[in-house]
C-alpha cells in the first residue's frame, strides 16, 4: 500500500507535519546539519574552489552534510578528505551557525592541516589552495557563512580556549538587517514569496564580500523548494 500524505498538525503537536492518512505515520522534515572546518597549516588557510553548483567557481571552506552514524568531527574530517585530499586534526568547535532561510545548522571546527604538500582537488573542487589572511579572495567567497567562519577564526587564532561563535548580528536573520548593509529582495510571483537575502557580509579585518545574483537565485530556489533546489553548502 502506498502512503498518502497530507499536511496537518498531529495530536499532541503544535507544528504542521506530513502525516499518512492511512497509517498515521508522521514524516518529520528537520533541518540539515553541515559540518566543516577552518583548517590551517602555519598561518595559511585551506580553501576549495567549488566544481559544483550552487556557486560553482567560488571559494569555500571544506564542508558538507553530516552522514548517518557519523560524529560531527568525523564528518568534518571526511569532507576535507573528499574535497581537498586533506588530512586534518580537529581541535575544537569554532562556531555554530543557523541558516534559517534554508533550515540548516552549520557546525564549524578549528583544525590543523597535516598534509599541506599533498592536498589536491576532489570531485567537488576545481582547485584547492592555502591562503595567507591578506591573500584570501574575499570577493570570490561562495557563501556568507564562509566569511563568518574566516572572521571568527581570525579573532581567536592565537587562543587555545574560547566559547564557540554564533551568527554575527549582520547575518541572515529576519529583522536584523543592518541599514548599513545592502540587501536584495527576490520575489517569486508564482509562489507569492518574497525572500530578503543579504548580499554583503561584513568582514572585520578584511574587505567586505559581495555575493553575486546567482547566490540570491539559489537561495530563492531553496526557500521555495522548487524543481531546481540546490542545497546550500557552506
Amino acid at each position: 500500500m502506498e502512503p498518502d500524505f497530507t499536511r496537518k498538525v498531529p495530536d499532541g503537536d503544535n507544528m504542521e507535519r506530513s502525516v499518512c492518512t492511512r497509517c498515521g505515520f508522521i514524516a518529520y522534515d528537520n533541518p540539515k546539519i553541515v559540518v566543516g572546518s577552518v583548517a590551517t597549516s602555519g598561518t595559511r588557510i585551506l580553501l576549495c574552489r567549488r566544481a559544483i553548483n550552487p556557486r560553482k567557481g567560488f571559494w569555500t571552506l571544506p564542508a558538507g552534510y553530516l552522514e548517518h552514524r557519523e560524529t560531527a568531527e568525523d564528518g568534518a574530517m571526511r569532507e576535507a578528505r573528499e574535497e581537498a585530499c586533506a588530512t586534518l586534526t580537529i581541535h575544537q568547535m569554532l562556531a555554530t551557525y543557523s541558516i534559517m532561510h534554508i533550515s540548516q545548522v552549520q557546525l564549524m571546527f578549528r583544525a590543523t592541516l597535516e598534509n599541506p604538500e599533498t592536498i589536491a582537488p576532489g570531485p567537488e573542487s576545481e582547485e584547492v589552495a592555502l591562503f595567507e589572511w591578506d591573500d584570501i579572495p574575499w570577493d570570490e567567497l561562495a557563501f556568507p557563512s564562509v566569511a563568518w567562519a574566516l572572521r571568527h577564526y581570525h579573532q581567536v587564532k592565537d587562543s587555545d580556549a574560547f566559547p564557540p561563535f554564533t551568527n554575527p548580528v549582520e547575518g541572515l536573520q529576519p529583522g536584523l538587517l543592518s541599514p548599513s548593509l545592502p540587501f536584495a529582495a527576490v520575489v517569486s510571483s508564482s509562489a507569492s514569496l518574497t525572500l530578503s537575502v543579504l548580499t554583503k557580509a561584513a568582514v572585520s579585518s578584511g574587505p567586505s564580500t559581495t555575493f553575486a545574483p546567482s547566490f540570491l537565485l539559489s537561495s530563492m530556489c531553496l526557500a521555495m523548494k522548487g524543481p531546481c533546489v540546490m542545497m546550500n553548502r557552506i
